[in-house]
């Protein structure tokens, strides 16, 4: 039976629309991705060159990002000169431009630091009501600070300073002009730790949106969709329940001297960028920069611009202009899925206009596809401009897809594609609980999203493309009949018993009459817990494991050791997001200890399944040993140190001598990794790695690498090092939290997998980290 309670929680973490209440306002002044109203840039000027927002303006940007910097404004105390920007929004208002205002930066009129003292605070509270106020009314979008987790947050990153700091403005915000939008935290690369203590501690109940800067060296923009779904994730678990929050990429860009870009790369990823964040449902994405910044051909920071030094428009300039005109006025429908995921399929619709489409490949080798379409003429727009023609059969658009977008515009009116315009729209990622949520918003594809245009039409099939091995029972999925007079039908998922943490694929198939080529779509589901379930390597004949709630509501129930029958009760009062358990197991003949896990919530006198870990044997690895190598731009130099020593105190775990690795890295894309010696295929079904960490609370990043056997790599997120001591972390070996590029590079691993990096430590954004870490009693985690 459908569960109201479970839908408007995902419906929210989805950015699907739902109707305010009726005296709410517009959580944001573009409700949905279009073009050009979702298209901005960074700018670092007040007063622009001669000519220079006229070409800003005609490149298509509707928006700039630009500082809004509390010691320029206030050189005296109490005494705020706005002139500056007065003279900015009002050029931006001749040219139809919005401004993204970032609140960032210190004073020293008050502090050498970013302000963290009840004195500085008030005093930037002081500064952001008198900002608002003057500016009220103008549809600015105002960010609190830019990249508050590294070097811009002064002396040093710290999150409770920063959250006390933006509780401060949102109250101030919200008192002197409550239809101002606020946004944050404006976060370096995808730092889900920040963002997460940003989440718990109410920063949502202030924001509008949550920005992000997902910088990501030379990988492609489309690598950035699972982290926004994780973010959305910890948008539903911390998030005022019914509020909208939606997503923002305030910055992000490609030097052209990237290690592996150049200038047509560039171009090329500024449209991939605007575009599949677009069909991620970002509002907005701001490109970074507009203007290069500088004539060294050798530093890669003077070479993020759309434009050169002398305002020459660059390649990147003209995909941008192309991109605008070509879709000029359209609003972000739906991806359409094809045979490939590397294929990217979008549909855009116009009142009073045929549908218009755009379409490129991840894949460096171009190829041939037939994009489903009523036979008709089109006209043809590459990346650069450059427009042909083309004609569609009843088969559809034959095309050859490379990697630069083009866009296609049909002459007259397409029937398929109306009907694709129709259709309910799939999120492009989704999380769950049950087969309620999920029939839930499944129920999208059974109506239309425009009544008034009439309905879809024919013969509906919905089914997974890759069943998750631990989901047990019926696999049979349903199908619909969808007609003018019966648009709609209630589709029926089984009931879902999986708690695993692979992803899966769900595609929805519309085959219209008199069309050989059928619609689709996909999307990608998570079946989720409220809780964590970490199991630690056993030592001793005992088996610890940690539980997490993430969301600190109160839990009461208990963990049961299957097999061996051991039961250990778990109470958790509010605010408690953490507890370790300790069960007893018993080691196989073959050394490696068994368990399977679950953990189970009382319900009055009754357990309910919360959660489920399957069969799981544990086997001790040998430790890494050295040396580490550095990774990333290599031009860049770093500062290794890998020695076998004894290990810190504190370590539960009986060993000599641990793998101490001391780093030091330069600003930019520099990591390290500590390579795997041994890459032959890894037997059984493997889960999880998982290691002791002693951390110095350096908030780098987590991670390690496998490869599958079509040579695709994975890189699952391990966390961040906010802790300092031991803490045993874990890494899936599955497509969960991990980034994927190369091989058949479907986000689906195909066993069996090979060790490529045990462990890898990377500094958000690029900010140049330094730390020490120790590592030891590396373990492999199968299913049985």
């Amino acid at each position: 039976m459908f569960r109201a309670v479970h839908l408007l929680p995902l419906l929210l973490a989805l950015g699907l629309p739902i109707l305010p209440p009726a005296a709410a306002r517009n959580p944001l002044p573009l409700p949905t991705p279009s073009v050009p109203g979702s298209l901005g840039v960074n700018i670092h000027f007040t007063d622009p060159q001669p000519g220079e927002m006229e070409l800003l303006a005609k490149g298509g940007f509707k928006w700039v990002r630009m500082d809004f910097a509390w010691s320029g404004i206030e050189k005296t105390k109490g005494s705020y000169d706005f002139s500056a920007y007065d003279r900015l929004l009002a050029r931006l208002k001749k040219e139809n431009i919005r401004l993204l205002a970032i609140l960032d930066y210190g004073n020293d009129l008050y502090s050498p630091d970013s302000p963290r003292t009840p004195e500085a605070r008030a005093a930037f509270a002081r500064f952001v009501t008198a900002s608002v106020t003057h500016f009220k009314g103008r549809g600015i979008l105002w960010e609190m600070w830019n990249e508050p987790n590294i070097g811009f947050w002064k002396p040093t990153p710290n999150v409770a300073d920063y959250v006390r700091l933006a509780r401060a403005t949102g109250q101030a915000l919200r008192k002197a002009a409550p239809d101002e939008y606020y946004i944050g935290p404006g976060v370096s690369g995808m730092d889900f730790d920040f963002m997460e203590t940003c989440f718990k501690g109410g920063l949502l109940e202030y924001w509008d949106a949550v920005s992000f800067h997902p910088y990501r060296g030379d990988n492609p923009p489309e690598t950035a969709a699972d982290e926004f779904r994780r973010v959305r994730q910890l948008i539903a678990m911390y998030g005022p329940k019914g509020k909208t929050i939606p997503l923002i990429s305030s910055e992000w860009g490609y030097s052209e001297l990237y290690s592996g870009m150049n200038r047509e790369k560039q171009a090329k990823f500024i449209s991939r960028e605007y575009l599949s964040n677009m069909a991620n449902g970002l509002l907005l994405s701001i490109w970074y920069d507009w203007r290069d910044d500088g004539p060294d051909p050798k530093e890669a920071e003077h070479h993020f611009g759309t434009v050169l030094l002398d305002f020459t428009p660059k390649t990147t300039y003209r995909a941008v202009q192309a991109l605008a005109r070509a879709l000029d006025g359209y609003t972000f429908n739906k991806r359409l899925a094809l045979d490939s995921p590397d294929d990217y399929l979008l549909l855009f619709t116009k009142n009073g206009a045929p549908p218009r489409l755009a379409a490129w490949t991840v894949s460096a080798t171009p190829h041939a596809v037939t994009l489903p379409a009523s036979a008709g003429a089109f006209t043809v727009t590459d990346n650069a401009g450059q427009q042909t023609q083309a004609t569609a059969t009843r088969s559809g658009l034959n095309v050859t897809l490379t990697d630069a977008p083009q866009y296609f515009a049909p002459h007259s009116p397409n029937a398929l594609l109306s009907q694709a315009a129709r259709w309910g729209a799939l999120p492009p990622s989704l999380s769950v609980a049950d087969a309620d949520d999920l029939n839930a918003v499944l129920q999208t594809v059974t109506g239309g999203t425009r009544p008034e245009g009439g309905r879809p039409q024919g013969r509906l099939t919905v089914k997974p493309l890759k069943r998750p091995a631990d989901w047990p029972g019926a696999w049979n999925w349903p199908n619909a009949a969808l007609s003018a007079t019966s648009p709609s039908a209630r589709l029926s998922i089984p009931p879902i018993t999986y708690r695993g943490e692979e992803p899966f694929t769900v595609r929805a198939t519309l085959a219209v009459p008199g069309a050989l080529t059928p619609l689709a779509q996909e999307t990608r589901v998570t079946v989720t817990s409220p809780l964590r379930l970490t199991p630690l390597a056993p030592s001793g004949g005992r088996l610890q494991v940690r539980v997490e709630n993430p969301s600190g509501e109160p839990f009461a129930g208990r963990v049961r050791l299957l097999g061996g029958g051991a039961t250990e009760p778990v109470t958790l009062a509010k605010g408690v997001r953490e507890k370790l358990l300790s069960l007893p197991v018993t080691p196989q003949a073959d050394g490696s200890m068994r368990a399977e896990l679950t953990l189970e919530e009382r319900r009055g006198a009754v357990y309910v399944p919360a959660l489920k870990i399957p069969a799981l044997s544990f086997t001790s690895l040998p430790d890494p040993g050295c040396p580490a190598e550095d990774d990333g731009d290599l031009k860049l130099p770093a500062q290794l140190d890998c020695a076998r020593v004894p290990p810190p105190p504190g370590l539960p775990a009986p060993v000599e001598t641990v793998t101490r690795v001391t780093y030091k890295f330069p600003v930019g894309w520099k990591f390290l990794r500590l390579p795997a010696t041994d890459r032959a295929p890894l037997s059984g079904k493997p889960y999880a790695l998982g290691m002791w960490l002693h951390g110095d609370g350096s908030g780098d990043l987590l991670r390690m690498r496998f490869t599958d056997t079509t040579g695709q790599s994975f890189q699952p997120d391990g966390g961040t090092v906010n802790f300092t001591g031991w803490r045993y972390v874990s890494f899936p070996l599955s497509a969960a939290n991990a980034g994927h590029w190369g091989g058949s590079n479907d986000g689906m691993v195909h066993g069996p997998i090979h060790w490529d990096t045990l462990l890898l430590v990377d500094s958000p954004g690029g900010r140049g980290g330094r730390g020490t870490v120790h590592i030891t009693g590396l373990t492999l985690v199968r299913r049985v």
